[in-house]
């Protein structure tokens, strides 16, 4: 039994994977889009079959606009209609001011910024029975990092997106955001775990993050709301 196609950019792994796998344990079908990661894509799809849900994996770099029109084309002609679009893919690189480019600022702002909105248009016209974005956000798009002020920039976008989206898109479509803290730290991550300040004294688990985009999926008298699951970050 399915409840509809949910698409999730960045997929193949990490935060993604765990949001897709929590989707197909809710009932959905799973497209998962990746970049270049087309071997964990294919374990992802393997995972989501073992659940008893479908899933197909596409590539596409969702910097360039057009990839992005090609890759719902595909969505399109194969699912026919959407239920839910997580736009989970995002770039986290070091960017102490006085050091960045403008191909790092380019680069990073249409990844982090631009595709969601543009995916989100696409999805949308996919939803005509109604439908679910989310967004994943991060508590740095209200907190201050001097060495990622581009990527803070671009996740605060992602908090206006989802109030934006929640307005222009209603009643039909609910939009909503989901802010991890501290979560799933990089795989290059060579500093102590950020818990200083967290007021739970732990990092969160990508399956932390997978239950709160969950919960906007199911709870449908909610929309334009960013749920922080930072462990109490920014009071701490």
């Amino acid at each position: 039994m399915s409840n509809g196609w949910a698409v999730v950019t960045g997929g193949a792994k990490r935060l993604g994977k765990a949001i897709a796998l929590e989707l197909a344990r809710a009932g959905y079908d799973l497209v998962i889009h990746y970049n270049s990661s087309s071997a964990e894509a294919a374990a992802t799809v393997g995972a989501i079959e073992a659940l008893g849900q479908q899933a197909w994996a596409i590539p596409a770099d969702l910097r360039d606009v057009g990839a992005i029109d090609a890759l719902f084309a595909t969505i399109a002609e194969r699912c026919g209609s959407l239920a839910v679009l997580v736009n989970s893919a995002a770039d986290f690189p070091r960017t102490p001011v006085g050091e960045v480019t403008v191909e790092q600022w380019d680069s990073l702002m249409a990844l982090n910024a631009r595709a969601p909105f543009f995916c989100a248009q696409h999805a949308a016209k996919l939803m005509s029975s109604g439908g679910v974005v989310v967004n994943l956000a991060d508590v740095g798009g209200e907190l201050a990092w001097p060495s990622y002020v581009p990527y803070g920039m671009s996740k605060a976008a992602i908090l206006m997106l989802t109030k934006g989206l929640a307005v222009a898109l209603a009643p039909t479509i609910r939009v909503g955001g989901v802010a991890p803290g501290a979560a799933l730290l990089p795989d290059d991550w060579d500093s102590p775990a950020p818990t200083a300040r967290v007021p739970l004294k732990r990092v969160g688990t990508a399956e932390d993050i997978a239950r709160a985009v969950r919960f906007i999926v199911e709870s449908p008298y909610l929309t334009g709301e960013t749920i922080f699951v930072d462990g109490g970050r920014r009071w701490g």
